[in-house]
């Protein structure tokens, strides 16, 4: 089961589920599994919120394991129309694939200044993704 952090904010009128998470991080057959198991659960649980933000070290292999989140109606500013950001580096990576792991997906919100930061891995052995979220009537 996905562990998750849900801290439920008000903005304005509306409120809005700012969710933290980290899925199973290892190449075992148990992780391949466990990961599309915790993203449906994760997606079942905010399914009918409006206004959700995951913020998550996703652990996925490629960004084709996105793709549950954006047929029910989720954004990816990793990964989406925004384009690829590589978030840890390849050497720590196995395949290549792997280096997208980190990733902002919203729902109710429109997305625009993607970025990676932290080049030098001083904050976490992850670079920084971020973005500027703007809430949608």
């Amino acid at each position: 089961e996905a562990y998750y952090l849900d801290t439920v904010l008000k903005v304005g009128t509306n409120l809005v589920h700012m969710v933290q998470s980290h899925l199973d991080w290892n190449s075992s057959d148990r992780a391949m599994d466990a990961r599309p198991t915790q993203i449906r659960q994760l997606i079942e649980r905010f399914r009918n919120e409006p206004y959700v933000i995951l913020c998550a070290d996703y652990n996925v292999y490629g960004p084709g394991e996105y793709l549950p989140f954006e047929k029910a109606g989720f954004r990816l500013a990793n990964g989406g129309e925004h384009g690829l950001f590589m978030t840890t580096p390849a050497w720590k990576s196995k395949p290549f694939m792997q280096t997208c792991l980190d990733n902002v997906i919203v729902k109710g919100f429109k997305i625009s200044g993607v970025f990676a930061d932290d080049d030098d891995y001083e904050l976490s052995d992850h670079k920084i993704i971020g973005c500027t979220l703007k809430l949608e009537p």
